[in-house]
């Protein structure tokens, strides 16, 4: 018979999806500070020798990189903390997501994560979500527009 104590699936699935959980958050932290230093190597390159650097270097894509400086500078940066204030929901969700929500204005995207619980969503789901955002968004400036058109219209007539 074994000495250990037998564990309930519940307590072990709970633990699993806290460490998930932490591994997003460290993998995203540690993506802004990278971010920062490809920012800072691609500022003193010489122009012609980035996309060699990241490649022998680094051993990143130039996409790959670009993510990184975007993530950098949209939640890591000097103006916005992503560990340290608002954010803090943001980096909860791991790089995935918090790609997808550069998509959001910056003003808007506490506020977005915290109505659609993006937690809960999958990267579809929320990719879903942002196009359904940006074409109700369109619609009702056009709208607007159409709107003014037929003000205008009237105030003529």
């Amino acid at each position: 018979m074994s000495d250990k104590i037998a564990r309930s699936i519940e307590n072990i699935t709970e633990e699993i999806q806290e460490l998930k959980a932490e591994a997003q958050c460290t993998a995203v932290y540690y993506i802004c500070k990278i971010g920062k230093r490809l920012a800072e190597a691609k500022s003193i390159l010489p122009h012609g020798e980035w996309a060699e650097w990241l490649a022998n270097k680094v051993e990143f894509s130039q996409r790959t990189a670009s993510d990184f400086m975007r993530i950098y500078k949209e939640y890591g940066s000097d103006q916005t903390s992503l560990f340290g204030g608002n954010s803090q929901a943001i980096a909860d969700l791991g790089y995935t997501k918090a790609l997808q929500l550069l998509a959001i204005p910056a003003a808007e995207r506490e506020d977005f994560v915290e109505e659609n619980n993006v937690e809960e969503l999958s990267t579809r789901q929320l990719g879903d979500l942002i196009r359904e955002r940006d074409e109700a968004l369109k619609k009702a400036k056009e709208t607007d527009r159409l709107q003014e058109q037929l003000d205008i219209a009237n105030s003529r007539a």
